[in-house]
């Protein structure tokens, strides 16, 4: 899995391509992190070259989504394909997660 990086405004966008699975997702977790750490509070996700999303995948955004709360930072999700929205949508983390069609909605909303 690759992972690009761009800046728009105060949020730090993030763009995974390929697989966030059980191989990939510590990782991702790590290389997130550290963007945290570094002290990016205000994250989008932008899923739009994201293919799949395991379970593995899901519980790493449910523990950046609560890091970032507990610095009082947001962690936003854009742009999913058909089949991470089902997925999103089945395990009940669209209501968890604050998430949004484009990017520009996302920034804007948060």
């Amino acid at each position: 899995m690759k992972l690009f990086e761009m800046t728009q405004g105060e949020f730090l966008v993030l763009r995974p391509a390929g697989q966030l699975t059980s191989a990939t997702s510590a990782e991702f977790e790590k290389d997130v992190r550290s963007r945290i750490e570094a002290g990016n509070s205000r994250l989008v996700l932008d899923l739009a070259d994201l293919d799949y999303i395991s379970s593995a995948g899901l519980r790493v955004l449910l523990v950046l989504a609560k890091l970032l709360k507990r610095d009082n930072g947001t962690l936003a999700v854009c742009a999913m394909n058909e089949t991470v929205t089902q997925v999103f949508e089945v395990t009940g983390l669209s209501s968890i997660l604050a998430t949004y069609q484009t990017l520009n909605e996302a920034i804007a909303a948060e």
